[in-house]
């Protein structure tokens, strides 16, 4: 995302609403006094505290009580009066502890008058703000949070973040298909740990459209629907990081039991199984759905359409 004059026309023109991830505050949100220091602390802690997100310094929400989260304009802030080291030091000397790779970018106005756009990454543990309060976004306003939410913010740290990505190969890969020049499609599903700490044991579900699928493999797999869409279940675990696909045999399968459970660590990626889809299948608005269980975090789900995988094109 760039920052510049045009994000905040935009943001005004479009009457982008705030939500969990965005927050505005008008000029006189920046001043001296106490209250002010912790009241910008508590709504930068907020915000890490959720899901990160971003405050922008300098824009004025309208009177309508109606319409109170809507942008009315830009209200910029004197840089000569509260420069961009200053609300570092403030967001910086209020918050305990210091939240990492925060990012302050100013948009200039004029000579003197600024915009300051705050970017508040999601934390891995629970940031308290200058009134030695915890707090969170809700409503689109900074509430307190309760003991038992502070405490598990503070175990984000103690656990893998397990994520699921997809690539679908388009070609001919003549090492599963023989003798046909028709192009062939594959979904890779790869596994993400963008956590602090290693995944031992990971376990994987994905639902994938039946229509998407080849008739011989639909019959060796469980069928479920949602939305009334038939889709059909696949599942493993981290045994799977030896490139095993849907299509390999009990002797393929048999050669990875003493590699089961193979650590994945902090930041890196792996295969983690390789699926056929039907060869007329068509790449439409259809979702996938998963979901991933890794040692003591919590389940990670979500969804993805057809059409926006990544697609690579392999002729072999």
């Amino acid at each position: 995302m760039k920052y510049d004059f045009k994000y905040l026309e935009d943001l005004i023109a479009n009457k982008f609403e705030e939500n969990l991830h965005l927050d505005y505050k008008a000029a006189e949100a920046l001043s001296r006094s106490d209250g002010k220091r912790k009241e910008i602390s508590k709504d930068v802690s907020a915000m890490a505290n959720s899901d990160g997100g971003v405050i922008i310094y300098g824009i004025r929400e309208t009177n309508n009580k109606e319409l109170r989260y809507i942008p009315e304009k830009i209200d910029p802030v004197n840089r000569n009066e509260f420069s961009k080291e200053w609300l570092e030091q403030i967001i910086s000397s209020h918050i305990q502890p210091k939240i990492p790779n925060l990012q302050i970018t100013p948009i200039s106005i004029s000579d003197s008058d600024v915009v300051y756009v705050v970017k508040i990454p999601k934390g891995d543990t629970a940031f308290m703000a200058g009134d030695k309060r915890y707090y969170k976004r809700y409503n689109f306003e900074s509430v307190p949070m309760d003991d038992y939410e502070v405490k598990d913010i503070m175990n984000r740290a103690t656990h893998p973040k397990i994520f699921l990505e997809f690539v679908i190969s388009e070609g001919k890969e003549t090492d599963l298909f023989s003798n046909s020049n028709e192009t062939k499609r594959i979904l890779y599903v790869y596994c993400r740990n963008s956590g602090k700490v290693y995944a031992k044991f990971i376990n994987y579900f994905i639902k994938i459209p039946a229509k998407m699928l080849p008739e011989q493999l639909i019959s060796n797999y469980k069928k479920i629907e949602f939305n009334e869409i038939p889709y059909i279940l696949f599942t493993g675990d981290n045994s799977n990081f030896l490139n095993i696909s849907a299509h390999s045999t009990e002797k393929d399968k048999s050669n990875i039991e003493s590699f089961r459970n193979t650590p994945l660590l902090p930041g890196l990626k792996r295969l983690f199984a390789s699926i056929q889809l039907a060869d007329n299948c068509v790449l439409d608005s259809n979702i996938i759905l998963w979901n991933v269980y890794a040692d003591n975090a919590p389940m990670n789900e979500s969804t993805i359409k057809l059409s926006y995988i990544e697609k690579q094109i392999n002729w072999i």
